[in-house]
């Protein structure tokens, strides 16, 4: 389904990525996980077309998306959750949830329509539609983060840190809900520090260092891999 050849990203004169090669297959939940500075959120912006590479290429099935902006990713169904949520704090919870959708070319009709199925996967957001979303818990915003995303009916979810800054609750129920929309056949791809919860979820992982894949493979091999745990588990 996404397919990255020699992907090189450059901030200026500091390299943030460097040749990094993934494949990620329709249905597929991989999961990149690293360090802190590690490329991941760097790699996450340049699928969505927020950054261009200096060198490779970006493969959707089959086509060159390679250097097209971020709304027309959009369009041909990548959905992006980004880091620190990044709502709009001055909309309504409405309002928030209908810019995806008109983002992705969408009628008023079927906004609407995608906003009634939003509401009965997140009662909680319909209760408090007309609310201002800046005035949400970090748990209520992720929650919209990733009713905004949907709205645009994405078939790639790309999730960059979507634990951040949440309890421990809250990050069971994230990854429940992540699960549950993994089930429906959507494809995803998760960017985490939370390296356990990750791999446990995953069906594949690629480790990222210093902007270079150093190792990839099944997720529940790589959850027990030694290297793996010494690095990021403890142990």
């Amino acid at each position: 389904m996404l397919v990255l050849r020699n992907i090189s990203l450059f901030y200026h004169d500091v390299q943030a990525l460097d040749a990094v090669n993934l494949i990620i297959k329709e249905g597929q939940w991989v999961a990149i996980v690293g360090a802190n500075g590690a490329g991941k959120t760097s790699l996450v912006r340049t699928i969505a077309g927020i950054h261009t590479p200096k060198t490779g290429q970006i493969l959707l099935n089959d086509q060159d998306i390679t250097g097209k902006e971020s709304h027309e990713i959009c369009k041909l169904g990548i959905g992006h959750i980004a880091e620190g949520r990044q709502i709009f704090p001055t909309l309504t919870i409405q309002e928030n949830l209908e810019v995806s959708s008109f983002a992705a070319g969408f009628s008023k009709i079927k906004t609407k329509q995608n906003l009634e199925e939003i509401y009965v996967e997140f009662p909680h957001l319909k209760e408090r539609q007309k609310q201002l979303a800046g005035s949400l818990s970090g748990g209520e915003q992720q929650m919209l983060a990733i009713g905004r995303c949907l709205m645009a009916e994405p078939k790639l979810i790309l999730c960059d840190e979507p634990s951040l800054g949440l309890s421990p609750l809250k990050v069971g129920e994230l990854f429940q809900l992540l699960r549950k929309l993994h089930k429906r056949g959507i494809t995803i791809l998760l960017v985490e520090q939370n390296v356990e919860a990750s791999l446990r979820y995953a069906d594949y992982g690629y480790v990222l260092e210093r902007g270079q894949i150093v190792l990839e493979g099944v997720a529940k091999d790589l959850l027990g891999n030694e290297a793996v745990k010494a690095a990021y588990l403890g142990g």
